[in-house]
């Protein structure tokens, strides 16, 4: 790993220690700060909207303008509202705040293409999990962390120590050297693309398996608070094993023929959520927990199974359609879910448990198969392109 990947596998986890003390107990926070399950559904759908709409622009203008003012920008915005969500009072400035943060995944396609320009000798799939897994590795034990300090010193104070974190791991990320822009070789003709009908298939068969896999992931939190009585130091203690989970299943699965594992991934949340439901030992909800990594499996996944064709300079517009697709099926999800568990706790964990075995039918047959020439492994490492658990 060269100079620059170092940097941003050192930036990455200041970011993971930060994000990962708040994200899985944000459900709680806005409960605290006065929104009902059908607001805070519509809060984190919006969340999702302006992640999703962030996507392909920004991988466009990191194509054409370069990755480094892409990349830089997302970090400084990401620390500024960080700090607004710290000292934000209320909810009236704390969505808004949390709104603007949403936006900085941006940087997501514009990274990832500049670490696989960047990665010398390695393989693009080696180099992309070995340093993402610095965001996996800050987020271990923030998410513990945070839950601790939310339930000793109040859960706005998790915020701010957040911000802390936010600031350093932006300081890193300057270092980073830019990166000359790639021409494509077909001119930039991203059209070309939109056409392929096999593509379009594929996009439109990862929004409905996100879809259903999402259902039942922005309230469960709430879900452990309001239904089983778990504190919030519980809860994060939950987000830290989720984490352990998403390096374990990277290292067991990740050597495994990408279809299979696509089709795996999405059983293994059927799991997770059938335990969510039912289970009542803490223990079968850790093990709830540990498996619901899967879904930051299947994303990572997917941006294999999408990702094999695009050419020189398209880079930026591959990463950003797919996390586009998953981020606007996460929209509507969030939403729903709300909604239905204003009706009752239980059915967002229902609906998924009713669907899943249709998405897990569809990706086995309809999921492309590799070609003769290609070697059928994912590749992934301890880690995997970030996937933040509100998404």
């Amino acid at each position: 790993m060269n100079r620059d990947n170092r940097l941003i596998a050192l930036a990455l986890f200041l970011w993971g220690m930060g994000e990962g003390l708040f994200i899985f107990i944000q459900p709680l926070y806005l409960d605290q700060l006065g929104a009902n399950p059908a607001r805070i559904g519509e809060i984190l759908s919006a969340f999702s909207l302006m992640a999703a709409l962030s996507f392909l622009p920004a991988g466009i203008i990191a194509d054409r303008a370069g990755r480094k003012r892409v990349i830089v920008s997302g970090w400084v915005l990401g620390a500024v509202s960080g700090v607004a969500m710290a000292l934000a009072p209320d909810l009236r400035l704390f969505v808004p705040a949390l709104l603007v943060y949403g936006t900085t995944a941006y940087v997501m396609p514009a990274l990832s293409s500049y670490i696989i320009a960047a990665r010398g000798e390695l393989a693009p799939e080696r180099a992309l999990t070995s340093v993402y897994a610095g965001y996996s590795a800050g987020s271990i034990l923030s998410p513990a962390l945070g839950g601790e300090i939310g339930k000793l010193l109040g859960l706005r104070t998790v915020y701010g120590v957040a911000a802390a974190f936010f600031v350093v791991s932006t300081l890193v990320i300057l270092l980073i050297r830019s990166q000359p822009v790639e021409r494509s070789t077909t001119g930039l003709r991203y059209g070309a693309l939109l056409r392929q009908r096999s593509f379009l298939g594929l996009c439109a068969l990862f929004f409905f398996v996100f879809s259903v896999m999402g259902v039942g992931l922005p309230l469960a939190p709430k879900y452990l608070k309001d239904v089983r009585g778990l504190d919030v130091a519980v809860v994060g203690w939950f987000g830290s094993v989720q984490t352990i989970g998403a390096v374990l299943l990277n290292l067991s699965l990740g050597r495994r023929p990408a279809r299979r594992v696509w089709v795996a991934s999405q059983a293994l949340l059927f799991l997770s959520t059938l335990l969510l439901w039912r289970g009542t030992w803490v223990g079968w909800l850790g093990l709830a927990y540990f498996l619901r990594a899967s879904y930051g499996l299947a994303r990572t996944i997917a941006n294999v199974l999408a990702g094999r064709d695009d050419a020189p300079g398209q880079h930026g517009l591959a990463f950003g359609l797919v996390e586009t697709i998953i981020s606007l099926s996460y929209v509507g999800v969030s939403y729903l879910a709300g909604q239905l568990y204003t009706r009752n706790p239980e059915w967002p964990f229902l609906v998924t448990l009713a669907l899943l075995p249709l998405t897990m039918g569809l990706s086995w047959f309809l999921a492309p198969r590799p070609a003769p020439a290609q070697v059928p492994e994912v590749g992934l490492g301890a880690g995997a392109p970030i996937e933040r658990p509100l998404e």
